[in-house]
């Protein structure tokens, strides 16, 4: 009856809820139910009430949340742990350690993190509250020239899941980016634990925008980035998303593992951000220029046109659209 309650509480994004249609789908009695969000303050919850209309939630300690997730990952992949912190420096981090002492399947999910990584070695903005900051490690038996593809399916299968959340079409920025209306929504980062020339696990790590109004996101990647919110006009429950994300990672990787790649190719070039555009793609060997016709559907890497027709492929690098595209 008291997560029928949280779970109310948490759907309805701020708005009102009726005493009495609180009550009806909990099945506590008007005075229980008081009773009940009296409990919910002395635990942290800020909680308005409203004399003959309701009540209006304020906010509420991370860890309702997590408690939730917990109920909705039920009857999806098997996990061997299931990590919830307040704050921490990088669930990516975490998860890596994890692997090293002989966990195989595990999600660690934070509100905030103070270390948050994105490719590059750069930052990740993490403030608390708002967003989701979760990693999920599984086994996955596959040569390392192949991790440059699970990228790319981590990337279909977040989009997909986000897609049905916010009813909005999204796009992927090769490699590991999924965009709302031409700005960033959510990055996606590939670490591996592996033996010899075998990949023995992979770290997936997931940062999605999700409850932030487009004025909370800092000056310098205004404009830039983007949440669900600013692309629906909704607010979204996290632990929902969280525990749908990680049932469709383990549903594509089980399929990615024995099919590699091609089976997502087509989902990946649909919602292709770069596509047709005109793209410096900064790697290791330096700069090259071209337009941006497609991925490899083997091993994932972009496909560039020079001028004259000739065709390049680009294993990894930091990819920028020429003005004016």
């Amino acid at each position: 009856m008291r997560k029928d309650i949280v779970r109310a509480f948490l759907e309805s994004g701020g708005a009102l809820l009726s005493g009495e249609e609180i009550a009806r789908r909990s099945g506590l009695t008007r005075q229980a139910l008081w009773k009940t969000v009296e409990r919910l303050k002395r635990e942290g919850w800020v909680i308005e009430g409203i004399p003959g209309k309701g009540y209006r939630v304020v906010s509420y300690p991370p860890e309702a949340e997590y408690e939730l997730l917990q109920d909705s990952l039920r009857g999806g992949p098997h996990l061997d742990e299931i990590s919830f912190f307040p704050s921490i420096d990088s669930t990516n981090s975490y998860l890596l350690s994890r692997a090293e002492k002989g966990v195989e399947r595990a999600l660690a999910v934070a509100d905030s993190q103070t270390g948050g990584r994105g490719r590059m070695g750069r930052s990740w903005f993490s403030p608390p509250g708002k967003n989701i900051y979760m990693s999920y490690l599984t086994p996955l038996n596959v040569a390392p020239s192949r991790i440059p593809s699970v990228t790319l399916v981590a990337g279909v299968a977040v989009a997909t899941v986000l897609e049905e959340f916010s009813g909005v079409p999204l796009s992927l920025k090769w490699p590991n980016d999924v965009y709302g209306e031409g700005k960033k929504l959510c990055g996606i980062l590939t670490e591996i634990v592996a033996e010899q020339d075998m990949v023995r696990s992979v770290v997936l790590g997931v940062g999605v925008n999700v409850n932030m109004g487009e004025d909370e996101f800092p000056e310098e990647i205004r404009g830039k980035a983007t949440s669900l919110r600013a692309l629906s006009g909704k607010t979204f429950p996290r632990y929902k998303i969280v525990a749908s994300i990680v049932r469709v990672l383990a549903e594509f990787l089980d399929i990615f593992e024995r099919s590699g790649l091609s089976p997502f190719a087509g989902e990946w070039e649909k919602r292709s951000y770069l596509k047709g555009k005109q793209v410096t793609v900064e790697g290791p060997e330096g700069k090259v220029t071209g337009r941006a016709v497609g991925i490899d559907t083997e091993r994932g890497y972009l496909i560039l046109e020079r001028d004259g027709g000739e065709r390049l492929e680009v294993l990894s690098g930091e990819v920028t659209v020429r003005e004016g595209e």
